[in-house]
């Protein structure tokens, strides 16, 4: 089993946006396949649906606002690694966790939480 990225599970991975490699994900879903944009969750409950992944076992990893948004309503677990904007008071109280990279994401996920 492997996490599931949506941008994740264990039986599969899916990667939200476009220029992915599509060797290393099961599915690849992009913004044009949906009718809403984030913050509406439509796009990871499509990722979701398509790898057959209830949507609270899955883990969303995102770096902007509307991401965490989308994600959490959603259901699914969400992760914030900022980028250009930091964690505010409503990422703190939306995200599962904040970490500062992938590294530190990864081990998250592998130790189980």
């Amino acid at each position: 089993d492997r996490p599931c990225d949506i941008n994740t599970e264990t039986d599969g991975i899916v990667s939200i946006g476009a220029g992915r490699d599509p060797e290393l994900f099961d599915e690849i879903i992009t913004g044009d396949m949906v009718t809403k944009s984030k913050p509406n969750p439509e796009i990871y409950l499509m990722a979701c649906e398509k790898i057959g992944v209830d949507p609270q076992n899955a883990f969303a990893i995102e770096d902007s606002y509307n991401g965490i948004r989308s994600a959490q309503a959603g259901g699914l677990r969400a992760i914030m690694v900022p980028d250009l904007l930091p964690a505010d008071d409503e990422m703190k109280e939306l995200a599962e966790v904040i970490l500062p990279n992938l590294n530190d994401v990864i081990r998250y996920i592998g130790t189980g939480m």
